[in-house]
């Protein structure tokens, strides 16, 4: 158990980074041509950490104390935040772990 978690949180550790850079070279992209200042895209950077990090945090509190069901709708309650937001891609992100939390 502890091993497939283990790979689990390692994972998905990975793909949250990846959508990270992927943030910030299309932001620096955009800053290039002109279409976004520094201080947008710091200010998205910012907001994209404030939504994500704290659900897949308490996300991984739930789980790591056995409280699958738990951690299950603090993920349902990030999707629906997000997605009131506007915010696509950290639904997109939360659905994802949601979905390997239900398969465990």
């Amino acid at each position: 158990m502890s091993n497939s978690m283990g790979y689990y949180w390692g994972i998905s550790d990975f793909f949250a980074m990846g959508q990270i850079g992927i943030v910030l070279i299309m932001g620096a992209q955009l800053i290039m041509a002109g279409q976004l200042t520094v201080g947008e895209l710091f200010a998205f950077m910012t907001y994209v950490s404030m939504v994500i990090w704290p659900i897949r945090q308490l996300g991984r509190v739930l789980t790591e104390a056995g409280r699958i069901d738990d951690a299950i709708a603090a993920y349902e309650q990030g999707i629906a935040a997000a997605h009131a937001k506007g915010d696509v891609q950290a639904g997109k992100e939360m659905t994802v772990f949601l979905k390997r939390l239900q398969r465990e």
